[in-house]
């Protein structure tokens, strides 16, 4: 305990943290990590500081998310019964408005076009990493570029400058769900998909706001007796508006929708989305979206997966066909081929063919840290007996 925290007046707080042993840099770094869960970001560590003192010292009570935040921590409510009711009326404290405060608006305020630009390169860049290498590589950088971004949305004032940045935090916070979904983190991946939802509509971005949404769909896809909920929000946000979006994100939708009702076994409107899919991609797709690539090969692979999924006679077919014509540089996308592949084997009692492609598909998904390709090849293997 330090000479400051004994010097605390006995809050019900202030008790918690000495009987932890915990700093208050301890305590801030567990707030954050709670808030961050939630897809929420706390202000600077300076800032906390002074209002975590106040709070142990009952100068001012936290409000409602805070003291929700402290709940999870400590496994205690504390506020709620007015034993550490403030000592002072809540008048504003001039020493929290401090220049931390300042420099944030200041450094907001310096964001232009260029910055933006950059800015959104470095997600572009991210993304890359992550469809060649994984995850695993990037999923903490992605994090962090994240709350940057959003920590500059946050204090952003200029309406044009707020529309900007929040294209650029709904990208960067779809591309973080998608990574955290990999790693076998659904709570995040959702908390991050609604970041980028509310940075999207704030945006105005159509094509943002529906990519973001279905994709988190496939949070969906990963638990049990949730199928058709996904494939009702991927149709939700297909159509909400699908005369304002691209042509080959409306192609990416059909396909979501598509691998959606094949995981629900509905066969039927799955063959009507991969067939719609087919019908309204534009053939060359490069560069239109950033955070979209659907060429021909990405279709065959999707195809392959749906007709492995319902048991299709020419699923082994499909898939030896879109595992030809694969762009390498996708790799988490290639262990899920293989994985496709070996399932349609399994179904015609090929084992030693099978196993070829899991222990590609398996070495493929240790490299690249995807525990949730590892977590179906697991499944994979323990029918192969």
């Amino acid at each position: 305990m330090t000479a400051a925290q004994d010097a605390l007046p006995r809050t019900r707080l202030a008790v918690a943290m000495n009987a932890r042993g915990w700093s208050q840099a301890d305590v801030i770094r567990r707030l954050r990590h709670a808030a961050e869960l939630r897809g929420r970001q706390l202000p600077s560590d300076g800032t906390m500081t002074s209002q975590l003192s106040r709070w142990a010292r009952g100068v001012h009570k936290p409000d409602a998310f805070h003291r929700s935040l402290f709940r999870e921590i400590l496994h205690e409510d504390l506020f709620n019964d007015g034993d550490d009711r403030p000592t002072t009326e809540n008048k504003p404290d001039p020493e929290l408005l401090d220049d931390d405060f300042l420099t944030q608006i200041e450094n907001a305020a310096a964001v232009d076009n260029g910055l933006v630009h950059e800015l959104q390169s470095h997600t572009d860049a991210l993304r890359q990493q992550d469809r060649r290498c994984g995850a695993r590589l990037v999923i903490q950088k992605t994090a962090a570029h994240l709350l940057h971004v959003e920590n500059l949305l946050q204090y952003s004032v200029a309406p044009a400058s707020r529309r900007n940045l929040a294209r650029v935090v709904a990208d960067t916070a779809a591309l973080a769900a998608w990574q955290s979904l990999d790693a076998g983190d659904q709570s995040l991946a959702w908390a991050r998909f609604e970041i980028a939802k509310t940075a999207a509509r704030e945006a105005g971005d159509h094509a943002l706001l529906a990519f973001a949404g279905a994709e988190q769909a496939y949070v969906l896809l990963d638990v049990a007796g949730s199928k058709h909920d996904a494939i009702e929000i991927i149709r939700s946000h297909h159509y909400a508006t699908p005369m304002r979006l691209p042509a080959a994100l409306r192609s990416w939708l059909f396909s979501a929708e598509a691998e959606a009702s094949a995981a629900a076994g509905s066969r039927n409107d799955c063959m009507r989305a991969l067939e719609a899919a087919d019908r309204v991609h534009p053939g060359e797709t490069e560069g239109e979206l950033p955070y979209l690539s659907l060429s021909g090969s990405h279709l065959a692979r999707w195809r392959g997966h749906c007709l492995t999924r319902l048991g299709e006679p020419d699923a082994v077919a499909t898939c030896q066909h879109a595992l030809n014509e694969h762009d390498g540089a996708f790799i988490r996308a290639r262990a899920g081929l293989l994985c496709d592949l070996a399932t349609g084997l399994l179904a015609h009692d090929e084992h030693e063919a099978a196993n070829v492609h899991l222990a590609e598909a398996k070495r493929l998904a240790a490299r690249i840290g995807s525990v949730r390709q590892q977590h179906r090849i697991r499944a994979l293997q323990e029918r192969v007996g």
